[in-house]
Protein backbone atom coordinates (compact mmCIF):
# COMPACT_ATOMS: atom_id res chain seq x y z
CA UNK A 1 0.00 0.00 0.00
CA UNK A 2 2.78 2.66 0.76
CA UNK A 3 4.56 1.41 -1.83
CA UNK A 4 1.73 2.53 -4.46
CA UNK A 5 1.22 5.88 -2.59
CA UNK A 6 4.82 6.39 -3.33
CA UNK A 7 4.16 5.95 -7.10
CA UNK A 8 1.28 8.21 -6.81
CA UNK A 9 2.87 10.95 -5.17
CA UNK A 10 5.80 10.73 -7.47
CA UNK A 11 3.83 10.39 -10.54
CA UNK A 12 2.20 13.93 -9.37
CA UNK A 13 5.10 15.30 -9.07
CA UNK A 14 5.97 14.32 -12.43
CA UNK A 15 2.87 15.78 -13.99
CA UNK A 16 3.49 19.10 -11.73
CA UNK A 17 7.20 19.84 -13.41
CA UNK A 18 5.82 19.03 -16.90
CA UNK A 19 2.69 21.42 -16.67
CA UNK A 20 5.12 24.07 -14.78
CA UNK A 21 7.55 23.54 -17.91
CA UNK A 22 4.60 23.68 -20.74
CA UNK A 23 3.08 26.60 -18.70
CA UNK A 24 6.47 28.46 -18.71
CA UNK A 25 7.12 27.47 -22.64
CA UNK A 26 3.92 28.96 -23.43
CA UNK A 27 4.24 32.68 -21.34
CA UNK A 28 7.64 32.55 -23.18
CA UNK A 29 6.12 32.95 -26.48
CA UNK A 30 3.05 35.13 -25.25
CA UNK A 31 6.09 37.13 -24.26
CA UNK A 32 6.92 37.93 -28.31
CA UNK A 33 6.86 40.46 -30.17
CA UNK A 34 5.48 40.79 -34.07
CA UNK A 35 8.48 42.82 -35.11
CA UNK A 36 8.38 44.30 -38.39
CA UNK A 37 11.80 45.52 -40.84
CA UNK A 38 11.21 47.27 -43.25
CA UNK A 39 13.56 48.18 -46.23
CA UNK A 40 13.48 52.06 -48.01
CA UNK A 41 15.17 52.64 -51.22
CA UNK A 42 14.63 49.83 -53.16
CA UNK A 43 15.41 50.68 -56.98
CA UNK A 44 14.66 47.26 -58.45
CA UNK A 45 11.93 44.58 -57.72
CA UNK A 46 14.14 42.33 -59.55
CA UNK A 47 16.30 39.99 -57.08
CA UNK A 48 15.61 39.41 -53.36
CA UNK A 49 16.21 41.12 -49.95
CA UNK A 50 18.23 38.85 -47.52
CA UNK A 51 17.96 39.89 -44.32
CA UNK A 52 20.12 38.95 -41.32
CA UNK A 53 18.84 39.24 -37.51
CA UNK A 54 21.50 39.28 -34.81
CA UNK A 55 20.19 38.54 -31.30
CA UNK A 56 23.21 39.82 -29.07
CA UNK A 57 26.79 41.64 -29.83
CA UNK A 58 28.48 38.22 -30.10
CA UNK A 59 26.59 36.72 -33.32
CA UNK A 60 27.14 40.66 -34.87
CA UNK A 61 30.97 39.72 -34.27
CA UNK A 62 30.87 36.22 -35.80
CA UNK A 63 28.21 37.66 -38.30
CA UNK A 64 26.17 34.38 -37.87
CA UNK A 65 22.53 35.92 -37.89
CA UNK A 66 20.09 34.25 -35.23
CA UNK A 67 17.34 34.75 -37.88
CA UNK A 68 17.37 35.28 -41.24
CA UNK A 69 14.92 36.25 -43.51
CA UNK A 70 13.55 37.34 -47.08
CA UNK A 71 11.56 39.84 -48.37
CA UNK A 72 10.13 40.80 -52.39
CA UNK A 73 11.32 43.84 -53.58
CA UNK A 74 9.42 46.15 -54.34
CA UNK A 75 9.75 49.76 -55.28
CA UNK A 76 7.16 51.24 -52.92
CA UNK A 77 9.45 49.19 -49.87
CA UNK A 78 9.86 45.86 -48.18
CA UNK A 79 9.02 44.38 -45.36
CA UNK A 80 9.42 41.23 -43.28
CA UNK A 81 7.90 39.64 -39.96
CA UNK A 82 9.32 38.36 -37.30
CA UNK A 83 8.45 37.30 -33.74
CA UNK A 84 10.91 38.59 -30.99
CA UNK A 85 11.58 38.12 -27.35
CA UNK A 86 11.99 41.62 -26.08
CA UNK A 87 15.46 42.99 -26.44
CA UNK A 88 17.94 44.48 -27.95
CA UNK A 89 19.11 43.47 -31.63
CA UNK A 90 21.33 44.19 -35.06
CA UNK A 91 20.01 43.50 -38.68
CA UNK A 92 22.05 43.42 -41.91
CA UNK A 93 20.35 43.68 -45.23
CA UNK A 94 21.45 43.07 -48.68
CA UNK A 95 19.35 43.20 -52.16
CA UNK A 96 20.76 40.19 -54.38
CA UNK A 97 19.39 42.02 -57.37
CA UNK A 98 20.70 39.50 -59.87
CA UNK A 99 19.73 36.13 -57.52
CA UNK A 100 23.11 34.67 -57.83
CA UNK A 101 22.67 34.01 -53.68
CA UNK A 102 25.71 36.28 -52.70
CA UNK A 103 26.46 40.01 -51.91
CA UNK A 104 28.53 40.88 -54.94
CA UNK A 105 31.64 42.78 -54.49
CA UNK A 106 34.24 44.48 -56.70
CA UNK A 107 38.09 43.18 -56.71
CA UNK A 108 40.54 44.43 -55.02
CA UNK A 109 41.47 45.48 -51.13
CA UNK A 110 38.14 46.64 -49.34
CA UNK A 111 35.98 44.38 -51.53
CA UNK A 112 33.26 46.94 -51.12
CA UNK A 113 29.49 45.65 -52.25
CA UNK A 114 28.33 46.15 -55.60
CA UNK A 115 24.75 45.59 -54.90
CA UNK A 116 22.56 47.49 -52.54
CA UNK A 117 23.52 46.69 -48.75
CA UNK A 118 22.36 48.18 -45.60
CA UNK A 119 22.77 48.00 -41.94
CA UNK A 120 19.98 48.82 -39.07
CA UNK A 121 20.38 52.74 -38.03
CA UNK A 122 21.77 53.31 -41.02
CA UNK A 123 24.88 53.01 -39.91
CA UNK A 124 27.84 53.11 -42.68
CA UNK A 125 30.81 51.09 -42.60
CA UNK A 126 33.99 52.55 -41.89
CA UNK A 127 36.84 49.62 -42.86
CA UNK A 128 34.54 47.07 -41.95
CA UNK A 129 31.26 46.26 -40.77
CA UNK A 130 29.49 48.73 -37.97
CA UNK A 131 30.33 48.13 -34.44
CA UNK A 132 27.32 46.48 -32.19
CA UNK A 133 26.48 49.99 -30.16
CA UNK A 134 26.37 51.70 -33.51
CA UNK A 135 23.53 49.12 -34.99
CA UNK A 136 21.43 47.70 -32.12
CA UNK A 137 18.03 48.39 -31.71
CA UNK A 138 15.41 48.07 -29.47
CA UNK A 139 12.41 45.52 -29.46
CA UNK A 140 9.69 46.05 -27.17
CA UNK A 141 5.76 46.31 -26.85
CA UNK A 142 6.34 50.50 -27.69
CA UNK A 143 8.79 49.55 -30.67
CA UNK A 144 7.47 46.94 -33.33
CA UNK A 145 9.32 47.60 -36.57
CA UNK A 146 12.54 49.05 -37.67
CA UNK A 147 13.28 50.23 -41.10
CA UNK A 148 16.78 50.15 -42.90
CA UNK A 149 17.53 52.41 -46.15
CA UNK A 150 19.75 50.78 -48.89
CA UNK A 151 22.61 52.06 -49.79
CA UNK A 152 23.35 51.85 -53.20
CA UNK A 153 27.01 51.45 -54.40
Amino acid sequence: MKLSQTCLAFALIIACISLSSDSHENSQEAETISFEIKISNVKSAEGTIFIGVYADEQSWKDLDPTHELEAKPSLEGSSAKIDLLPGEYAASVYHDVNSDGEINRRKGVLRMPTEPYGFSNDARPRFGVPGWKRVKFAVAKDATEHTIKLVHP
